[in-house]
């Protein structure tokens, strides 16, 4: 091999190993994308949370869809999202009549520095849900604000923000600002979700609860680029309870009254006769 074909492949051999770790070094260097987060748990009396945020890493979260349902029949969470020239994200209930309605669902302020795979539960009663420091016990919680007075609208299978006819698709590349409903999580922001779903429970019944969502990305921070959807269900069995009736017996004694025979009435009219004749015979002495 001559010094000129040696040199000519050294150079082939170069760009076939600097090609590849050049692709390589961008995509490391390209920003991590956002993605929608969430978790779920329900308590032993049937109350369910559910948590929907973004993810620690780079871009908004425009949320436009929300649904909370819970029945005791199945009830599942419905996600879905698609990416190309158009962006869609929804998420939804089903069966839709288990949708609860806005003033039986309430929601936390936004939260930051949530973690949601460090977030713990304790299910005991209504339960109590804590994220990065911050607990919500119970859908009393005045920490909590009913959805009905943050806006939320019910629809016929999820809720919308200022709208009951929610955005569920828009241009990949649209700005961000072309969408008006909704509410947008930073990275690492969350909220929390409760509903009144224990006053479906009794004896022997079981409460299945779901919780979804949908929204979209401006991973660049001026256009949405990507969309993204969660759902999650969660539901609990409570036993039946067996009722046990005592009966009490009491048993009065009523003193038996003695009874005479015929015989018995025979000697006592004997005894009588002799009585008085005895007597008729001592009077007719006295009086002699």
């Amino acid at each position: 091999m001559s010094s000129r074909t040696s040199l000519a492949y050294s150079k082939k051999l170069v760009l076939f190993w600097l090609i590849p770790l050049l692709l390589a070094s961008w995509a490391m260097a390209l920003p991590a994308t956002a993605d929608m987060a969430s978790t779920s748990a329900i308590a032993s009396d049937g109350t369910f949370y559910w948590v929907q945020g973004n993810d620690n890493l780079t871009g908004k979260l425009r949320v436009t869809t929300v649904a909370l349902g819970a029945a005791n029949t199945t009830v599942i969470g419905v996600s879905a999202a698609s990416q190309g020239s158009t962006l869609t994200a929804s998420g939804t209930v089903s069966p839709a009549g288990s949708l609860f309605a806005t003033t039986s669902a309430k929601r936390s302020a936004i939260l930051n520095g949530c973690d949601l795979n460090a977030a713990t539960f304790n299910a005991a009663g209504s339960g109590s849900l804590t994220v990065n420091g911050t607990t919500i016990s119970g859908f009393s919680d005045p920490a909590l604000t009913p959805l009905n007075t943050l806006g939320y609208q019910a629809g016929s299978a999820q809720y919308g923000v200022n709208t009951a006819a929610p955005t569920t698709s828009v241009a990949n590349g649209a700005p961000t600002g072309s969408v008006t409903d909704g509410f947008t999580l930073d990275s690492a922001q969350c909220v929390v979700y409760v509903i009144n779903s224990a006053t479906l429970g009794g004896p022997g019944l079981t409460i299945n609860a779901a919780g979804a969502g949908g929204g979209f990305l401006d991973n660049d921070g001026t256009t949405f680029t990507s969309s993204s959807s969660k759902n999650d269900n969660k539901g609990v069995t409570f036993p039946t309870t067996t009722t046990t009736t005592t009966t009490t017996t009491t048993t009065t004694t009523v003193p038996r009254v003695p009874t005479v025979g015929n015989w018995g009435m025979m000697i006592l009219g004997v005894a009588f006769l002799g009585a008085m004749a005895w007597m008729m015979k001592a009077r007719k002495a006295h009086l002699q």
